[in-house]
C-alpha cells in the first residue's frame, strides 16, 4: 500500500507536548515568551519528574479514545531532550534522571498497538549558541535525528518543525530527510508548514504536510495523495505545551466539526494535550478527549478508511466512501426542540442501495422518493453530526 494512503488510513493521531517547560505550566514557549535566562531555565530539569508508567496511561488514554497515533516531543525549541543523546549534550532525561523516556513511550505504544511518532524541533535555542557556524549547528541538528532513528526500532514517523522560524537559513533537508529514509524506510517524514499555509510540499522526501491550527481546503486528496498525505493539528486550548491559566477552551462540538471537516479533505486529525509537569492529563483535557472519544467509538466505521467521495449535497453535507460503502455527514443539526421545522434533504437517485444506516442509532431518517430527510434530532439527543452509511448493492 502506498505509505501516503497508510497515513491518512490512520485518521486520528493525539499529539503530546511534554517537557521541562510543563514544570512551569505556562505554555512551550515559556522561556522564549518570558526572557528567562539558559542559566534560571536549566535549573527545572532539576525538578523534572514524570511519573513512573506515565506513557503507558498515554497509551491506554489514547487506544480507549479511537487514536491510532500518538506524536511525542523527543525534542522541544528549548533543546531539552527526552532521550538519551549518546554524549551528544548532558541536556537530556538520561543525565537528570537516568532515564529515556522516548524508549518508555515506543514500548508502551507497541503495548497497546499504537503507532509511534517523534516529534523534533528543528531550531534550539540553547544549542544554536554554541556552534561557530548554523552548518556546524546542522550536524549537530542531523546527528540527533540519527540517533532517534536508530535506537528505538520501527517508528510510525518523526515529525518535524521550526524550519519557519529562520526563513533565510537554508536547513540541507535534504540531507536531514535522506537519514531519516535510511534508518527507518517504513516511516513517514512530516513537515509542519507552521503559521503560513499555503498547500505546498517543501522537499520532495517529505511525505505529509501539516496545517497548524488552520483549515486544509486548499488540498484535493485525489490529486495529491501519490505526492504527500495532509494533516491538521489542533490544540485543546490556546497553548501546546501545559498552560495553567489558559481556560480558552475549544468546545466538544468545535472538536467534532474540526475533525469532519479535516476527514473531508482527506486528512488525519491531530489533537494535542499539554500534560502537567508529572506527565499525567489534565482533568479538563480528559473530560473533552472522553467525549469526543465517544463520539469516535458511535462513528467508528466512517472515521479511518474511507475517503473523500464527490456527489451532489447540501452545503452542511459532505461523503466518503469504502468500496461499497458511503457515508454521508450532516452537520450542525439542532434538536427538534429548538427547530422542529429544520430538515435536510438528499437526493439518493441513481444509487442502487442495499440498505442505509444511522451510525447512531437515532430514528431521525426518513426515505421519501428517493430522497434521504434528515429530521432534527429528538429530544434527549444531540450528536451535532449525524454520519448515514449507505451500503450499495
Amino acid at each position: 500500500m502506498n505509505k501516503h494512503v497508510a497515513f491518512s488510513n490512520l485518521g486520528l493521531g493525539l499529539f503530546v507536548h511534554y517537557g521541562i517547560y510543563s514544570i512551569l505550566g505556562m505554555g512551550e514557549w515559556a522561556k522564549f515568551a518570558n526572557n528567562i535566562s539558559d542559566e534560571e531555565y536549566e535549573k527545572l530539569a532539576n525538578n523534572f519528574k514524570p511519573n513512573k508508567n506515565f506513557t503507558d496511561r498515554i497509551c491506554s488514554f489514547a487506544k480507549k479514545n479511537g487514536f491510532k497515533y500518538i506524536v511525542f516531543t523527543a525534542r522541544h525549541h528549548d533543546g531539552f531532550s527526552l532521550y538519551d543523546t549518546k554524549g551528544l549534550n548532558n541536556y537530556d532525561v538520561v543525565s537528570y534522571i537516568n532515564r529515556d523516556l522516548i524508549n518508555e513511550f515506543v514500548i508502551s505504544c507497541k503495548k497497546y498497538n499504537i503507532k509511534p511518532f517523534l516529534y523534533h524541533t528543528l531550531i534550539d535555542w540553547k544549542m544554536e549558541k554554541k556552534f561557530n557556524t548554523f552548518s556546524d549547528y546542522l550536524k549537530y541538528l542531523r546527528n540527533s535525528i540519527d540517533i532517534i532513528c536508530s535506537n528505538y526500532g520501527e517508528l510510525g514517523g518523526i515529525w518535524l518543525d521550526g524550519e519557519w522560524q529562520y526563513k533565510d537559513r537554508n536547513f540541507e533537508l535534504d540531507k536531514l530527510f535522506q537519514i531519516i529514509k535510511d534508518k527507518q524506510p517504513n516511516a513517514v517524514i512530516v513537515n509542519n508548514c507552521g503559521l503560513e499555509i499555503d498547500s505546498t510540499k517543501k522537499n520532495n522526501l517529505a511525505d505529509v504536510i501539516t496545517y497548524e491550527k488552520k483549515n486544509i481546503t486548499k488540498y484535493s486528496y485525489s490529486d495529491m495523495i501519490k505526492s504527500y498525505a495532509v494533516e491538521m493539528c489542533q490544540t485543546l486550548n490556546d497553548h501546546w505545551g501545559y498552560a495553567k491559566n489558559d481556560i480558552n477552551y475549544k468546545s466538544i462540538k468545535d472538536i467534532i466539526l474540526d475533525f469532519c471537516i479535516c476527514r473531508k479533505y482527506g486528512g488525519n486529525y491531530l489533537l494535542n494535550i499539554g500534560h502537567l509537569p508529572n506527565g499525567r492529563i489534565r482533568q479538563i483535557d480528559k473530560e473533552i478527549v472522553n467525549s469526543f472519544g465517544q463520539w469516535i467509538k458511535i462513528n467508528k466505521d466512517a472515521i479511518y478508511y474511507p475517503k473523500p467521495y464527490k456527489m451532489d449535497l447540501p452545503n452542511n453535507c459532505f461523503a466518503l466512501r469504502e468500496n461499497n460503502n458511503i457515508y454521508i455527514f450532516i452537520m450542525n443539526i439542532p434538536m427538534e426542540y429548538n427547530n422542529k421545522l429544520y430538515s435536510t434533504n438528499i437526493n439518493l437517485e441513481g444509487l442502487k442501495i442495499k440498505k442505509i444506516i444511522s451510525l447512531d442509532k437515532n430514528d431521525n431518517l426518513n426515505i421519501i422518493n428517493n430522497s434521504l430527510i434528515i429530521k432534527p434530532y429528538k429530544y434527549g439527543n444531540n450528536f451535532i453530526v449525524e454520519i448515514v452509511k449507505i451500503v450499495l448493492k
